[in-house]
């Protein structure tokens, strides 16, 4: 068993693997993520998926370089994420990339967070008054 994160003002039952469940106050989970994938902010439309790989290659093995596009028009986000094989490699990494120049522009480097998983909001009609209520007259 590895222990990958800590909560904070709770007892972590254990962690195990990249990616662990730790209970929390018996009622809540907290998903806990390890520090090997990195959040990249701020990058270079131009930057594709290779380039980032270059970047972060010299400060230890890169499992994964990505950089995000929107699925509407096809370009870049203008962030990605890079994951390293070794947990130091990528503290090193981000310590010496935050806040460099890369590709012609200043970039953040960050710990990925894991996303919510939250469903897409829709719409049934054009009236929806946002509260959860849907108005057929005015």
């Amino acid at each position: 068993m590895k222990l990958t994160g800590f909560v904070t003002g709770a007892g972590a039952v254990g962690v195990s693997g990249d990616v662990g469940r730790v209970a929390v106050c018996r009622k809540r989970t907290e998903t806990v993520m390890s520090m090997k994938k990195l959040f990249v902010g701020g990058i270079s439309w131009a930057t594709n998926d290779e380039m980032l790989r270059e970047a972060f290659a010299s400060y230890g093995s890169v499992l994964d370089a990505k950089v995000i596009y929107d699925r509407d028009t096809g370009r870049s986000r203008g962030f990605g994420f890079v994951t390293f094989e070794e947990d130091g490699d990528a503290e090193q990494a981000m310590v010496s990339m935050d806040g460099e120049e890369f590709d012609g522009r200043v970039i953040r480097v960050n710990e990925a967070k894991e996303r919510n998983q939250q469903p897409r909001r829709e719409y049934r009609n054009e009236f929806s008054d946002g509260f959860g209520g849907d108005r057929e007259e005015f």
